[in-house]
């Protein structure tokens, strides 16, 4: 279940990467953290917010923690 909603989430960013590139950090960031790659600590204070913004709004609060 995991692996199709990032895999739709991916199909999703892309088309918005394509339309807009605004978010295109936090979207690389995300992805990374959410694939395990990276922790939401690692992650430059300058985008914090936003990738914070963006996992909230995939329902997973709890990979936007500092720990």
């Amino acid at each position: 279940m995991k692996a199709l909603l990032v895999e739709t989430h991916n199909i999703c960013d892309f088309i918005k990467l394509l339309r807009k590139g605004d978010n295109d950090m936090a979207v690389i960031y995300k992805n990374l953290i959410i694939e395990g790659y990276r922790t939401f600590k690692s992650v430059p204070n300058v985008i914090k917010p936003k990738v914070k913004e963006v996992l909230e709004q995939l329902g997973l609060p709890e990979l936007a923690k500092e720990e």
